[in-house]
């Protein structure tokens, strides 16, 4: 009988926020053109990576998953986004991980609120 692992955790908000204004810097994209492409207000982002400070949401990780999944002949590797894990971009020939389901996303979301 094998020993069970641990349920991988998301890193806290900083680490997910730090992901997702690389992803943005990597692109080449100003916020507000990179807040369009998920339909979020620049104004809503800068909550997340201001002073304020704001942890983020699912609409967050969603969109951004959503908006970056194939981009430039490039796969987002959700991994990188959600948990830190691998490269941003997976590897031709790399099999991407299931989408966590959007249930999946509000207990990560829940999980980085209570850190």
């Amino acid at each position: 009988m094998g020993i069970a692992s641990e349920p991988r955790k998301p890193q806290d908000r900083y680490g997910i926020i730090a992901r997702i204004e690389e992803l943005r810097r990597v692109t080449g994209l100003n916020k507000s053109a990179f807040c369009r492409s998920f339909g979020m207000r620049p104004q809503t982002y800068n909550n997340f990576i201001g002073v304020q400070g704001s942890k983020p949401n699912v609409e967050l990780i969603v969109g951004v998953a959503n908006a970056f999944r194939n981009y430039a002949d490039k796969r987002l590797n959700l991994d990188w986004l959600i948990y830190g894990e691998g490269e941003m971009f997976l590897a031709e020939g790399d099999s991407p991980s299931q989408p966590p389901s959007k249930r999946a996303l509000r207990q990560v979301v829940a999980e980085i609120k209570s850190s």
